[in-house]
């Protein structure tokens, strides 16, 4: 469990730098880009959309896992508009309060006791 921790602490560290280095060049027209990517129909297009749809199943297995709760569609939606920078921390945060017990992380505490 520790180094999945470590694994998930760099992505956020590398992500947020590359983040905040592509905001510099770029600033905030990642809709912008992402959606002309997609219309042109390249493998830029083709990883935007597997992107998005990581994005979209992150949000549901978030909320899911809250039984669809104000909480967990508001950790949904944070998590599919910020990636794995808000993802990864949650998973951190999870796996902290649920010391290391997989079942419970994956399903949820009222879930994972069934």
């Amino acid at each position: 469990m520790i180094l999945l921790r470590v694994l998930l602490a760099v992505m956020v560290i590398v992500v947020s730098a590359y983040t905040f280095f592509t905001l510099q060049i770029d600033g905030l027209a990642l809709f912008e880009i992402a959606a002309g990517d997609l219309a042109a129909m390249g493998w830029r297009g083709q990883f935007v959309l597997d992107f998005v749809c990581y994005l979209l199943l992150s949000f549901i297995w978030i909320a899911w896992r809250h039984e669809f709760s104000l909480a967990g569609i508001v950790f949904g939606l944070l998590a599919s508009q910020l990636g794995i920078i808000f993802f990864a921390s949650y998973v951190i945060v999870v796996s902290l309060q649920c010391q290391g017990d997989m079942k419970q992380i994956l399903l949820g505490e009222r879930r994972a006791l069934v």
